[in-house]
């Protein structure tokens, strides 16, 4: 029985560990549709906020002048530019602006939604 009663409580551990890791992977969803919303006919759009659209293009502007992901960090960082990140459901979210990280940086480089941009 104390087997049994072992597998049960893993088997649970395991099913909370993974809806855990679920969560996080769709907070990180919302990062990388940073800069773009959902329409009124659920197409994805240019966000509104000219702030946000701003960082975005600068993100890529310097990247084309710097050549890599560490240089448009550091430059950035050096300048102290925040970057947006989206809170909560998108029904319901709300933009945060922090620090620039060099994973949001090489994030938002990597997406393939910012390829057409």
């Amino acid at each position: 029985m104390g087997g049994l009663q072992f597998r049960q409580g893993y088997g649970l551990r395991a099913y909370d560990a993974a809806d855990g890791l679920l969560r996080e992977i769709n907070n990180l969803k919302e990062f990388k549709r940073q800069g773009y919303v959902k329409g009124p006919d659920d197409r994805i759009e240019k966000d509104p906020d000219a702030r946000i659209r701003a960082t975005i293009d600068l993100i890529f502007r310097k990247f084309a002048e710097l050549g890599s992901v560490r240089q448009v960090y550091f430059w950035l960082d050096q300048q102290q530019m925040q970057l947006p990140v989206a809170r909560g459901p998108e029904e319901a979210r709300e933009i945060v602006w922090q620090p620039a990280r060099y994973h949001a940086v090489l994030s938002v480089l990597k997406n393939p939604l910012y390829a057409e941009a």
